[in-house]
């Protein structure tokens, strides 16, 4: 019967100490899916345009890719969480955030190459 009491003990401990851990993991943001607002920007060329970045946390590193360079481009700040687009050429392009734990969230962009007032 001890034995029985052991074996049900070690198991015991054993999911306690795999739920805390998927507690702390949760609980310090990784898991938690990004958003973007707004989701789609309207920038004009040569103009900055600021994205908020919200969800999770960035203590890992992420990057900013731009599925074309030529139309837009973007940095992203941290500590801020957000994200400047910066609008290059007339046209349409995406740009993606992705975190090192494979979250991301994409943007969609439209730059217009003559000024249109928000």
């Amino acid at each position: 019967m001890k034995l029985n009491s052991l074996r049900i003990g070690w198991a015991v401990a054993f999911m306690a100490s795999f739920s805390c851990l998927f507690i702390a993991y949760a609980s310090i943001g990784l898991a938690e899916p990004l958003s973007a607002n707004p989701g789609y920007v309207y920038v004009n060329k040569g103009e900055t345009k600021t994205v908020t970045i919200s969800g999770g946390n960035f203590r890992r590193q992420c990057g900013v890719v731009s599925s074309d360079l030529s139309i837009a481009t973007a940095k992203f700040d941290k500590v801020s969480r957000k994200l400047e687009v910066t609008g290059v050429s007339a046209g349409e392009t995406k740009i993606a955030l992705t975190r090192s734990d494979s979250n991301s969230v994409t943007i969609r962009i439209k730059v217009f190459s003559t000024y249109i007032s928000a």
